[in-house]
Order: structure tokens, then C-alpha cells, then sequence
């Protein structure tokens, strides 16, 4: 008997012993250069919100938002303390994840699954940016799972944390509401498809959840600020960006192909043994996609909305690795391929993750770079004109000039004086300001750049500078060009 407690104590230890490591591999991974990155135009929207959160209704102020609000009140307003709070959030969301999914599965399965969260570049990315995405989606899969496990084991109280968590998805950002028609679908599949019902599938526990949920989100979506003022809902919202092939583009390559291909053979495998938890996952992680995908023909969208689905494929793959090594353990040359396999999901996400630490300046703009750059060569009375002035104006501790207001006014107000003009073009110029943008190409010298490249997209960052000592008079877009 107590031969058989020692290997219970053992076993627990070294489960104990693995998930630390791999927190701590996700830890390693999240907070690596953490501050080195230059904000980038959405970060720094989070920033002015979160210096000045006090002047913000109680319902915009989100948990992630008021976390980084207390992180600049103890550290000072920075690249490292405004990515600390979602960083924090990155790291706890794999220990969170392994106990959800040893609950809902095996040990096995959760050790697989907590690892390919831990390296997945996607969830490091956005780990290391100062937005509210990795709050969302630990609230958003805490909620997920366990309305799974309040249906699944007849557990009333369980629906009612999933509300509460729920509700901070919610607050972070609406694209929480694909939780409703995703568990809705999910409960319609099973009462009327070839799945035994749920023991919780009573009219009591869909009652308790769904209508404080639908409740919740009408008032939110009533109360959000694009919503109550139609000029910013419409700046905001009103048009179509992408197409739903760029978005499943997107996504796929976030998510990488090694991981796409195992979470779709986990679907399909579950669905072969009708396995509720399997359709579940399945379409947990379907209706975000598809969803932004419809909204994309006829609203803004982007790929980073179906960011919610994270925790749902990577879990479909970790069962598809928990089958293949379950099924190919008989034999020397089975446990090779099935080896063979797992290390091609585990090589993929870290070979990205290399270039993005080495080579890819983070996957972001480097404005940082080239703000340095102007500010080192810059001399008294000189303009800077770009495309995200607050961010320019922080790092260059000066007044700037916005590209969009020149847009309109025209270059003539600009280039009335006899000082230089810095002009900065990023990625977005040519699109919010494309008559400054030609007019930059055609008449200013270029100087330098500080482009990121790589695989999937390019952020260009192009330095020109308009002497009118040395171009004379230029036709401007003011002037009718």
C-alpha cells in the first residue's frame, strides 16, 4: 500500500515538475525583448486610454485596461509596462489551459495541448503587445470550457462562472459574442444530430446561461461607443477591407500549417466517433472564421477577430498527436512516425518564433527606429509629418503633424515656412493619404528606411526630407497637383 502512495506522490510530483517547466518555457518565450518593440499605431491607442482611464466610463474600463493602467502607475509609461499586464495574462493562460483540458480529458492530452499553446507564435505575439487580445481569450476559453463542463456534467454553478467569465470577454471586446451562436449551434447539433444528450441539456441550465449572456451583450453593444455615435461607427466599421480568402489566409498562417492540419485531423476524428467534446471543439473553432469571414464582405474586419479560436484548435491537434501516439505504440517504427510527427509541430511554431525575435522585428512597424533616426538628424524648427502622430509625438517629444490633416488641407500650410519636412511612410500611408504619399515619392529626398520583412507581409517604414532651400518651388497637392 504505501509502495502505491509513493508512486501516486511520485507521478503528481513530476506532473507538478512538468507543467512549471512549461510555464516557465512560455514565460521565457513572452517576456524575451519584451520592451524592445516599438509601439505600433493600436498599441498606442491602449496606452492613451490607460493613462487616462479615469476620464473613461466604468463599462470601458475593461480588466486588461486597468491592468496596464496600474503598470504604469508603478513603472512609468513604457514598451515593457504596457506589455506587462498581457504578457502576465500569456503566461498564466497555459497553466489555466492545462487544468481545463486534464478536467475535461486526460493528463496526457493537457501536457500536449498546454505545450502548443506555450510556443504557438500567435499567442506569443499578441503576449507581447499592449491590446487586450490575450485577456479576451482567457476569459473567452475559461467561459467556453466551462459551459462545456456545466451541459456536460448537469453543473448549474459551472454555467454560472462561465457567465461571469464570459462577461469579462465581453467587456474586453465584442467578438466574444461568437461564444452564444457557437455553443447555440453546438446544443442544436446534439439534441437533433447522433449524439447521446448531455445531462445538462435541460431547459433550467440553457435558461440560467443564455439569457443573462444575450442580456449582457445587448447592453454592451448598446453602450459601445461606435455603436452610440454613428460618425465613429462609421469611420470605424463602415467599410470592407479584406476579403474572406485573406482572412483564412491570415489566420492559417498565424496559426501555421503543421498546427492547422493536426487540429483538422482531430475534428474530422472526433466527429467519425461522434464525440461530443470533439464537435464542440470543432465548431467552437469554426464559427469565429467563419464569421469574420461573412462580416469581411461587407464591414472592416481582420484576422486577429478569430484570435478567440486559439485555445479550441489547439486542442483538436493535441488529440489528434494524444490518437496518433495512442494508436501507433505497438510497434518501434510506429512510435518513429508518430515521433516524426509531433516534433514537426513542435520544430514549425519555434522556427517562427526564431525569426521573429532575430529577423522580424517582432512582426510589427518599426517606428521606433525611424523616429530615433529623425531625432538624431533633425534640426530646430523642422516638421515631421506622418500617418500616426500621437506615436510620434511620444517619441519624439514634440508636436507632429498628423499625414490625414495635410490629406486634407493640402501641403501648402506645410511648406509655408522655410523649415525641412520629415515625411514618414508606412504600410498605411498610400491608402489614408495617398496625394501626400505620391507627392512625398515625387518631390522629398529619400533618406533612409527601416522596413520589416518577412514572409507573408511587408511593413515598410520610408524616411524623406523636403528641403526648400535645396527643391526650390514644387507643385503640392494644395496647389492643385
Amino acid at each position: 500500500m504505501g509502495r502505491v502512495k509513493t508512486a501516486v506522490h511520485t507521478n503528481l510530483l513530476f506532473q507538478l515538475l512538468l507543467i512549471i517547466s512549461i510555464t516557465v518555457l512560455a514565460a521565457i518565450l513572452r517576456f524575451y525583448m519584451l520592451g524592445k518593440w516599438s509601439f505600433w499605431g493600436d498599441e498606442y491607442i491602449t496606452v492613451e486610454r490607460a493613462k487616462n482611464l479615469m476620464d473613461l466610463s466604468i463599462l470601458r474600463r475593461s480588466p486588461s485596461l486597468i491592468g496596464v493602467y496600474l503598470s504604469f502607475k508603478q513603472f512609468g509609461v513604457g514598451e515593457w509596462s504596457a506589455r506587462l499586464v498581457p504578457a502576465i495574462l500569456g503566461v498564466a493562460t497555459v497553466p489555466i489551459f492545462f487544468w481545463l483540458v486534464r478536467k475535461l480529458i486526460n493528463t496526457q492530452t493537457a501536457f500536449i495541448a498546454s505545450v502548443l499553446l506555450a510556443i504557438a507564435p500567435w499567442h506569443i505575439y499578441w503576449s507581447q503587445n499592449a491590446r487586450f487580445y490575450t485577456a479576451l481569450l482567457l476569459f473567452y476559453t475559461l467561459s467556453l470550457l466551462l459551459f462545456y463542463m456545466g451541459i456536460e456534467e448537469d453543473k448549474p454553478w459551472y454555467l454560472v462562472l462561465s457567465l461571469v467569465f464570459f462577461a469579462a470577454a465581453s467587456s474586453e471586446r465584442l467578438v466574444a459574442a461568437f461564444l452564444l451562436p457557437a455553443t447555440a449551434s453546438y446544443l442544436g447539433l446534439v439534441k437533433f444530430g447522433p449524439f447521446q444528450t448531455p445531462s445538462g441539456w435541460r431547459w433550467r441550465n440553457l435558461t440560467l446561461f443564455f439569457m443573462p449572456a444575450v442580456l449582457s451583450l445587448l447592453i454592451l453593444t448598446f453602450l459601445n461607443p461606435s455603436v452610440q455615435n454613428s460618425s465613429q461607427g462609421q469611420s470605424s466599421f463602415g467599410f470592407a477591407n479584406n476579403s474572406p480568402f485573406w482572412i483564412l489566409g491570415g489566420v492559417v498562417f498565424y496559426l501555421g500549417i503543421p498546427l492547422v492540419c493536426a487540429a483538422l485531423a482531430g475534428a474530422i476524428s472526433s466527429l467519425l466517433r461522434v464525440n461530443r467534446l470533439g464537435l464542440f471543439l470543432t465548431i467552437s473553432a469554426a464559427v469565429p472564421l467563419l464569421g469574420v469571414m461573412a462580416v469581411s464582405l461587407f464591414l472592416y474586419s481582420a484576422n486577429r477577430y478569430v484570435f478567440v479560436s486559439l485555445t479550441s484548435i489547439v486542442l483538436l491537434a493535441a488529440i489528434a498527436v494524444k490518437d496518433l501516439m495512442t494508436l501507433n505504440s505497438s510497434t518501434l517504427n510506429a512510435r518513429i512516425l508518430a515521433g516524426g510527427v509531433t516534433l514537426i509541430l513542435l520544430i514549425a511554431p519555434m522556427a517562427d518564433n526564431f525569426l521573429y525575435y532575430k529577423y522580424q522585428n517582432g512582426n510589427r512597424d518599426n517606428w521606433k527606429a525611424a523616429f530615433d533616426y529623425i531625432d538624431a538628424h533633425s534640426e530646430e524648427g523642422d516638421q515631421v509629418i506622418t500617418t500616426h502622430k500621437p506615436l510620434a509625438d511620444y517619441y519624439l517629444r514634440q508636436e507632429t503633424v498628423g499625414m490625414q490633416m495635410v490629406e486634407r488641407s493640402g501641403l501648402a500650410d506645410a511648406l509655408a515656412s522655410e523649415n525641412r519636412v520629415w515625411i514618414v511612410l508606412d504600410l498605411t500611408a498610400s491608402g489614408k493619404s495617398p496625394a501626400v504619399f505620391r507627392w512625398a515619392r515625387e518631390n522629398a529626398h529619400f533618406v533612409t528606411e527601416f522596413s520589416v520583412y518577412f514572409s507573408a507581409r511587408t511593413y515598410p517604414m520610408e524616411i524623406y526630407l523636403y528641403d526648400p532651400k535645396v527643391s526650390g518651388t514644387v507643385n503640392t497637392p494644395g496647389n492643385g497637383n
